[in-house]
């Protein structure tokens, strides 16, 4: 796969699939409630995302803080248009919020996956 940005997305919606395969299993074979995976999701999606921007800027080879940025930016227009479209969700400044954290979690994951290409 030559494209970075591909590349990161594909890397940040495999790790959100598996992370919510792993909490489906949790949820159902165990006695935890559901109200207690609020911070569990947004640790799943702040994971994925790093590791996305990781990938992207490390398969970039320069500008981590871009392709990460951008790969954070996808994904979080993704999500959004997946909640207007199958939720009838609008648009408030708490989306707003997580497209400003997911751009910055991704970047930095870019950043340290272009830093990381170079050491090595």
């Amino acid at each position: 796969m030559r494209s970075p940005l591909l590349a990161g997305l594909l890397t940040v919606w495999l790790l959100v699939v598996i992370g919510a395969l792993i909490t489906a299993f949790i949820l159902n074979y165990t006695d935890v409630q559901e109200q207690h995976f609020n911070y569990f999701s947004y640790t799943i999606n702040s994971l994925a995302l790093f590791v996305g921007g990781w990938i992207a800027g490390r398969k970039s080879g320069r500008k981590g803080w871009y392709f990460g940025a951008v790969t954070g930016g996808l994904y979080a227009v993704i999500v959004f248009l997946i909640g207007i479209l199958a939720f009838d969700t609008s648009f408030d400044w708490f989306n707003l919020l997580h497209f400003a954290g997911a751009i910055a979690i991704a970047a930095l994951g870019g950043m340290l996956g272009v830093s990381m290409r170079t050491s090595a």
